[in-house]
C-alpha cells in the first residue's frame, strides 16, 4: 500500500512536470529517500522515469505535436534528478545493497512459479478483469481520438501493460498510469463521436437540448463532486466494515491456526520450528521471539535455493526427513490436510501429532 501510494505521488509529479511545468526538484528525491527505507517497490519510481525520459526524447526525435513536449533543458533537468534519486537509495541500512534489491528479487524463481501475485493474471477469476476492461476501453480510447498519441503515453502504457499480464501485482500500477492517458484520449473520442452523432438529423435536436445544461459547466461541476462524493463514501465503507472487531476475529480464525497457535503456547513443545509459508507472518505475530519462523511471506528475505528447500519438505519430497534434519526441525504446524501432515502421520515412532483442528495440525519430533 506504502508503494501503490508513493507510486500515485510519483506518478503526479511527472504529469505535473511535463504538462504544467511543476518541479522535481527535491520531491522526487526526498520522495524515493523515504521509499527507499520503507518499501523495495521503489523501483517502481524508476520505471515511471525511464518512461518519461525514453519518450520525452522520443517525442522531439520524431518531431511529435498535439501534446505538450519536455523541453531540452527540461530533459536534462529531468536526468540530474533521476541520477539523485538513484544516488539517495544507497541511504539505508543496507547502503549500496540496496540498489540490487530489486534485481534480487525478481530473480527468485520461486515466486514466479508459485506465488500468485507474481504470476500472470487468469482472466476467467471475475475479480481480475476489470483490468482488461481498462485495458481494452484505453486501447480504443487511442484508436478513436483521431490524433497522433504522445509517445510518453504510449511507453508507459507499453510497459505497465506488460508488467501486469506478467504479474498480477503489478495491475494497481497499471491503474494509475492507464486512466489519466483514458481521459485525456477518451475525452478527445467521445467529443469526435458526438459531433458525428450531432450531425444526424433524427439526433441533432436531441443533441441541442441536451447540451444546453452543460454548456455552463455547472452540471459537469456537480457530477464530478458527486463521483467523489461516492467514491469517498464506498472507500470509507470498504474500510470500516472489515475493520470491526467481530469481522476481524472471524477472519483470523477462518484462515490463521489461532487453536494450533494456543496449543503450542499451554504445551510449550521444543523448537526449532517448521511452517508453512502462508501462516509465517501471524507465526510472527504470536509465537515470536520463542518460536521463530521457518519461513514467512516476506520473500525478498529469502534466496532462491532456500525457498525451493521449504518447498521440497512442505510437498514430501525426496529426503524430506533429511532436510527436517538438517535443520533439527522439532516443532511442525501446518494445514492439516497437507500433503506433510499425512506424511507426518506415518511415522508415530518419530513425529506425535499433539493437536488437529478443522484447520491445521502440530507435530513434535519424538525423542531418538
Amino acid at each position: 500500500m506504502v508503494s501503490f501510494a508513493l507510486a500515485a505521488v510519483v506518478a503526479f509529479l511527472l504529469h505535473r512536470y511535463k504538462h504544467h511545468n511543476g518541479r522535481l526538484l527535491p520531491w522526487l528525491p526526498l520522495l524515493l529517500l523515504v521509499w527507499a527505507n520503507v518499501h523495495g517497490g521503489y523501483a517502481i519510481a524508476f520505471i515511471l522515469i525511464l518512461c518519461y525520459l525514453v519518450g520525452e526524447t522520443a517525442n522531439r526525435l520524431l518531431g511529435h505535436t498535439g501534446d505538450r513536449i519536455l523541453s531540452s533543458s527540461q530533459l536534462v533537468h529531468l536526468a540530474i534528478v533521476a541520477v539523485l534519486c538513484y544516488a539517495v537509495v544507497g541511504i539505508n541500512p543496507h547502503t549500496w545493497q540496496m540498489w540490487l534489491y530489486p534485481f534480487r528479487t525478481v530473480g527468485i524463481g520461486v515466486l514466479r512459479d508459485f506465488i500468485q501475485e507474481w504470476q500472470s493474471p487468469d482472466f476467467h477469476q471475475v475479480w481480475q478483469q476489470p483490468f482488461l476492461v481498462l485495458l481494452l476501453l484505453t486501447v480504443v480510447a487511442l484508436g478513436r481520438a483521431g490524433r497522433r498519441a504522445d509517445f510518453t503515453d504510449l511507453l508507459l502504457l507499453v510497459v505497465w501493460t506488460a508488467a501486469a499480464l506478467l504479474a498480477g501485482r503489478n495491475i494497481a500500477i497499471f491503474a494509475l498510469v492507464a486512466v489519466p492517458i483514458l481521459v485525456r484520449y477518451g475525452s478527445v473520442a467521445l467529443e469526435h463521436q458526438l459531433q458525428t452523432w450531432h450531425e444526424v438529423p433524427r439526433l441533432r435536436r436531441w443533441f441541442a437540448e441536451a447540451s444546453q445544461p452543460l454548456a455552463s459547466g455547472r452540471v459537469l461541476s456537480a457530477l464530478n463532486w458527486l463521483l467523489l462524493l461516492v467514491v469517498i463514501l464506498a472507500a470509507l465503507a470498504k474500510v470500516s466494515l472489515p475493520l470491526r472487531p467481530a469481522a476481524v476475529d472471524s477472519a483470523v480464525r477462518a484462515t490463521m491456526p489461532v487453536d494450533a497457535v494456543s496449543a503450542i503456547r499451554t504445551q510449550r513443545p521444543s523448537g526449532p520450528m517448521f511452517n508453512t509459508y502462508n501462516w509465517g507472518g501471524y507465526l510472527i505475530f504470536t509465537l515470536w521471539p520463542d518460536y521463530p519462523v521457518f519461513v514467512d511471506g516476506r520473500t525478498d528475505l529469502y534466496d532462491d535455493a532456500f525457498l525451493r528447500t521449504y518447498l521440497s519438505i512442505y510437498t514430501a519430497a525426496d529426503d524430506w526427513q533429511a532436510a527436517l534434519a538438517d535443520y533439527d526441525i522439532r516443532l511442525v504446524i501446518l494445514e492439516r490436510e497437507s500433503v506433510l501432515a499425512k506424511m507426518l502421520r506415518r511415522e508415530p515412532g518419530r513425529w506425535a501429532e499433539i493437536h488437529r483442528d478443522d484447520l491445521a495440525s502440530v507435530f513434535v519430533r519424538q525423542n531418538e
